[in-house]
């Protein structure tokens, strides 16, 4: 867990660094498109910004392993989230937990559909299944460069026969 003691912090804020010991993700252990692949390591300035509202600034970064979309391969992905900024109501316990609001912050970064050409840690690789799912490679009319070219939807509805009133 990611805390601040608020009875021990300095007026100009205080600096806290670190990983977390435990995984804050909760990702299920089934999900196979998703998973931890180490600790979340955290440089934050946790700062009184005036009235009730405190302000967390700094750096996470995030290993994770993700499945491709296209080959249906895992590889490495780490998430940086530098520059990090977000705001706290200050808490009537005094102590500040920063935990939930890091995590959901991180899981709303990863990528939706994870290609492993485009988001991997290697950035030399390339997916196995590049070109393999290619609009140019089907046998349809026209140019996947240029869809302009090739009989259009109307020169289908011209073909059609008409309709005596």
């Amino acid at each position: 867990m990611i805390t601040v003691n608020l009875s021990e912090m300095p007026e100009d804020g205080i600096q806290i660094s670190g990983q977390t010991e435990q995984d804050i993700f909760e990702l299920d252990p089934a999900d196979k498109e998703v998973s931890v692949a180490g600790p979340l390591e955290y440089d934050l300035h946790v700062s009184d910004v005036g009235g009730d509202l405190l302000l967390a600034q700094g750096q996470l970064v995030a290993p994770f392993t993700l499945r491709c979309v296209a080959c249906l391969e895992d590889f490495p992905f780490t998430l940086y989230l530098e520059p990090y900024a977000a705001d706290f109501d200050r808490p009537a316990s005094g102590v500040l937990d920063l935990t939930e609001r890091i995590r959901e912050d991180i899981l709303l970064e990863l990528p939706g559909y994870p290609h492993c050409d485009r988001e991997n840690d290697d950035t030399e690789h390339t997916c196995p299944a590049a070109g393999r799912y290619s609009i140019a490679d089907k046998d349809t009319p026209g140019n996947a460069e240029d869809p302009g070219q090739g009989p259009s939807a109307w020169d289908a509805l011209d073909g059609l026969p008409k309709k005596d009133s």
